[in-house]
C-alpha cells in the first residue's frame, strides 16, 4: 500500500487538528486523478468495436489510432492489364468512386517495386474505456508512503514535488511523501513494552533515531508531514513575498566566514530548507512555549550543520550559529504565521480572490464582494471544530533550549544496548495538555461539614 491506512489518517487528523495550517484548510487539495480514476477498464467480450470519430472516450488501438489493414499474402505477379480492366469496370459501375477507392486500397508494392494485393482488408478493432461520472474531487490531505531514492549516508524522512493545480487551474498544495519506515509509527498499536520504552532496533537505527521512544517517532512523522506541506504553502498566493524575503535575507551579523571566500554553499534551495526548519521550530514553540524537544534538537542540528559549511560558530555552544539564524529570521517566520491566520479568517469569497491574485477587498470589474457567480463554488469540506489559537509567548527571540546530552550517532545495532537518547526535560515528555493529577483522592468536604472530620 502506497498511502496511509484509514486508522493512520484518522490519527494524523487528531495530531494536526490544532495546527494553524490545518485549521485554515491549506493541507487539503483536490486529488490528482489518474487515468484509472476517470475511465473504467473495458469489460468483455467486446466484438467488432469500431472507432467512433469524435468520441470523447478512450480507445485501445495502434499508436496513431487510425484504421489499418492486415496483410494476407502478399500476392505477387498481379496481372497489370487485368487489374486495369477491373478498375475501369468499377469506375463505370459506381460513379461516386467508392468501389474504385476501396479496391485501390488493397493494392501494395514491395520494396523491390513488385505489385501485390491484400486479400482481406479489415479495420483495426478497439476496446472502449467507459467514462466515469462518480469520481470524488473533495479536497483532502494527499499523503503517499512511496519512499524516496536514498543517497549514501543520508536519511530521507519525506519529500514533495511541489504545488499542483485544481480543476479550476488554481494553485493548491501537492502530494506529500513520507518514508514508510517512519510512517508506520503513526499508530496507537504498542511498539515497545508499555509503548513508552526506547526502541533499540535496526529500523530506528536506519532512521537515525536509535533508542527513540514511540511518541517521539510519531512526532517526527507528523513533523515531517507538516514540514513538506510548508514547502508547498510557501509557493501559494499570499506567501510569495515571505519566501522571497527569507531566501534573500542576509545572515546574522555575528556569523563570520570560515576562511577565505569560496563557492557560495547557501543556494536558494538550501535557504528555503533552513527557513522551513525555522518555521517548524516556531510551530513547536507556539504550541509548547519552549523548544526543549528531541525533534527541535534535530532541526537545530541540521541548521547548524548547514551553516558550519561556511560560517564560524559565534559561540562555544552546540547551536550558536543555528540559534542566531533562527532568531534573525523570526520576523519572516512570524509573517508566515500571520498570513496563515489572515487567510484562516477570510470568507469564501476572499479566499477565491486570493487564489486568483485579486485584491482582497476589491471587486473584479465592478463586481461586488457578494457576487462571485462567475466562480464555480464548491461544497466546503467539514473541518474539525475551531480550536482557539495558542499565541506564542512573545515576538522576541526564541530562548535557548535546555542543555541535554544526546548521542550524535546511533550505536551499531549489533552491539546491543547503547547510550540512552537525551531525555526530554521534565514536564515535556508525554506532555498532557490537561495538566497532571497530583495523586490521592479528591479532597472535597460534604456540604455543612469540615475538612477535619
Amino acid at each position: 500500500m502506497s498511502r496511509l491506512t484509514e486508522q493512520q489518517a484518522g490519527l494524523l487528523n487528531l495530531q494536526l487538528q490544532n495546527t494553524p495550517e490545518f485549521r485554515t484548510g491549506l493541507y487539503e487539495s483536490e486529488p490528482q486523478l489518474s487515468f484509472d480514476d476517470v475511465f473504467s477498464q473495458p469489460v468483455g467480450p467486446l466484438y467488432n468495436v469500431n472507432y467512433v470519430p469524435g468520441s470523447e472516450n478512450y480507445f485501445e488501438g495502434p499508436e496513431n489510432q487510425f484504421e489499418s489493414s492486415g496483410t494476407a499474402g502478399p500476392l505477387r505477379n498481379i496481372d497489370v492489364d487485368r487489374t486495369a480492366g477491373i478498375l475501369q469496370a468499377l469506375q463505370a459501375k459506381d460513379p461516386t468512386g467508392d468501389l474504385l477507392e476501396n479496391y485501390m486500397n488493397t493494392l501494395r508494392e514491395t520494396d523491390a517495386g513488385d505489385p501485390y494485393q491484400v486479400a482481406h482488408s479489415t479495420p483495426t478493432k478497439y476496446a472502449e474505456h467507459q467514462y466515469k461520472d462518480d469520481f470524488d474531487l473533495t479536497p483532502r490531505m494527499n499523503i503517499s508512503t512511496v519512499p524516496a531514492q536514498e543517497k549514501e549516508g543520508t536519511v530521507n524522512y519525506g519529500y514533495t514535488r511541489g504545488t499542483t493545480k485544481d480543476s479550476e487551474d488554481l494553485p493548491q498544495t501537492g502530494k506529500v511523501y513520507i518514508n514508510p519506515d517512519l510512517a508506520k509509527y503513526i499508530t496507537t498499536e504498542p511498539t515497545s513494552p508499555a509503548n513508552q520504552l526506547p526502541i533499540y532496533d535496526i529500523e530506528t537505527a536506519k532512521l537515525g533515531m536509535y533508542g527513540a521512544k514511540p511518541e517521539d517517532l510519531m512526532k517526527k512523522a507528523v513533523d515531517t508531514i507538516q514540514h513538506e506541506y510548508t514547502h508547498n504553502i510557501l509557493d501559494l498566493p499570499g506567501f510569495e513575498n515571505i519566501k522571497k524575503s527569507a531566501i534573500n535575507a542576509g545572515v546574522p551579523s555575528n556569523l563570520k566566514l570560515e576562511g577565505p571566500p569560496k563557492l557560495d554553499y547557501m543556494q536558494d534551495h538550501t535557504n528555503e530548507e533552513i527557513f522551513n526548519r525555522a518555521i517548524d521550530i516556531e510551530r513547536y514553540y507556539r504550541k509548547h512555549g519552549n523548544i526543549n524537544d528531541s525533534i527541535v534538537r534535530m532541526d537545530l542540528d541540521y541548521i547548524q550543520q548547514i551553516l558550519d559549511n561556511k560560517y564560524k560558530n559565534p559561540t562555544d555552544t552546540r547551536w550558536g550559529s543555528a540559534l542566531s539564524y533562527v532568531n534573525s529570521m523570526r520576523p519572516q517566520v512570524l509573517s508566515y504565521f500571520d498570513e496563515i491566520d489572515r487567510q484562516g479568517k477570510m470568507g469564501w469569497i476572499n479566499k477565491q480572490k486570493t487564489k486568483r491574485g485579486m485584491p482582497e477587498h476589491l471587486g473584479d470589474a465592478g463586481q461586488s464582494l457578494d457576487d462571485m457567480s462567475s466562480v464555480k463554488k464548491k461544497v466546503a469540506p467539514v473541518h474539525s471544530p475551531h480550536v482557539p489559537h495558542v499565541q506564542s509567548p512573545g515576538r522576541g527571540n526564541i530562548p535557548t533550549p535546555k542543555k541535554t546530552i544526546t548521542p550524535r550517532h546511533a550505536p551499531h545495532p549489533d552491539r546491543g544496548g547503547g547510550s540512552q537518547p537525551g531525555s526530554m526535560p521534565t514536564g515535556t515528555a508525554g506532555r498532557n495538555p490537561w495538566g497532571r493529577a497530583h495523586g490521592g483522592l479528591i479532597d472535597r468536604p460534604l456540604p455543612g461539614r469540615s475538612r477535619d472530620i
